[in-house]
């Protein structure tokens, strides 16, 4: 459902939409502000591409799957995961968008890492002085005490956004709600007690090691996600194809030994995967899948076939079996729930279930 939404004159000058409109050849300013007036009052949307694009560009002969992900990887769009189903989020939402209390709130999950997010009109900078800065005994007491307490978490805002701007400077790396989302990762950092110096080094150490490790990586992301999801912290929990991990030499974080036994166990899971697949009729487990998937939507609901069912791809068919690759193992009894053995040809009577990098 379209919504009015508000539009700033300074959009039509953003530096950061145009190079990006002009590398990509895509054109990401009128898809962003049409993403405003399919988003809820949270900034919130279901990632949806063929949807989307009926509601901002339907006359454009556009890949709006490209389109969405150009913006966010230029940190513009941010997506999440809830129950298997995605979504996306405009993280500038609340500095741009005053909305009318009258318009219904959400129905949509915040993004996990937000949980209880306030209020769509409540400020940022009211947000950012409700954080355990706040918590923190300021010298002093009555209104010396309160000016020294705003002092303090002024002082930890702008060295975290000094420390965020010296970061981006060192990767040559743009965009003002990459700048906002690494500030915030510099903010929390800081008052866990990470010093300046060595948080700048693990940040910058840690995304040129992911630069270089990319082509070895099974799905990579964009700067704001790698920042703001925290995958800069670990590199063994990057999704390395060869199913290997990487050594790191700069880290303040380490695996416990809880975690070293899963990621060691999920690389030994990914390498017998990778084994059974080679050889895999990829031709044969398309045609067959197409024909499931076709039968499937015509005796699921809608909402059940999106849900459960489009994630769905093929590997192939190999030992008799048709392998599907599924997003999580959430997706784990999605074959037996909805009965795929009814749609399976007699030569190939079983299905093997293979999941992706947010499986665990």
């Amino acid at each position: 459902m379209a919504r009015i939404r508000t539009i700033k004159p300074d959009f039509f000058k953003h530096e950061d939409l145009f190079d990006l409109e002009q590398e990509t050849g895509l054109p990401v300013r009128i898809a962003f502000a049409g993403l405003w007036t399919v988003a809820d009052r949270d900034g919130r949307f279901e990632w949806k591409p063929r949807t989307l694009k009926t509601d901002v560009l339907p006359h454009d002969p556009v890949d709006f799957a490209k389109v969405l992900d150009a913006l966010e990887t230029r940190g513009f769009l941010n997506t999440y995961e809830v129950e298997g189903r995605r979504y996306g989020v405009i993280p500038s939402w609340e500095r741009h968008q005053v909305i009318n209390n009258r318009e219904s709130q959400s129905v949509l999950p915040p993004p996990p890492q937000l949980g209880n997010a306030s209020a769509t009109r409540e400020p940022r900078v009211q947000d950012a002085e409700k954080d355990s800065l706040t918590s923190a005994p300021a010298e002093g007491k009555g209104r010396e005490g309160e000016r020294k307490g705003r002092e303090q978490r002024g002082r930890a805002r702008v060295d975290a956004a000094g420390l965020a701007r010296s970061v981006l400077e060192e990767l040559r790396l743009t965009g003002d709600d990459l700048l906002r989302t690494l500030t915030d990762v510099c903010k929390l950092e800081l008052q866990a007690g990470t010093t300046p110096e060595k948080l700048r080094e693990k940040l910058i150490e840690s995304f040129r090691h992911f630069n270089q490790a990319r082509p070895r990586l099974q799905i990579t992301w964009g700067p704001a996600r790698f920042f703001g999801e925290g995958h800069w912290r670990d590199a063994t929990l990057w999704p390395w194809k060869d199913g290997a991990s990487s050594q790191v030499t700069v880290g303040l974080y380490r695996q416990s030994e809880v975690a070293e036994e899963e990621a060691r166990a999920k690389a030994e899971r990914r390498k017998a995967e990778f084994e059974f697949l080679q050889g895999a009729n990829a031709d044969a487990g398309y045609s067959v899948w197409q024909s499931m998937r076709t039968r499937l939507q015509e005796s699921l609901d809608s909402q059940s076939f999106d849900t459960w069912i489009k994630p769905l791809g093929t590997a192939g068919i190999k030992d008799a079996q048709l392998i599907l690759v599924a997003p999580n193992e959430a997706f784990g009894q999605v074959p037996e729930r909805f009965q795929f053995n009814r749609f399976l040809p007699h030569t190939v009577p079983s299905i093997r279930m293979i999941f992706g990098d947010s499986g665990g």
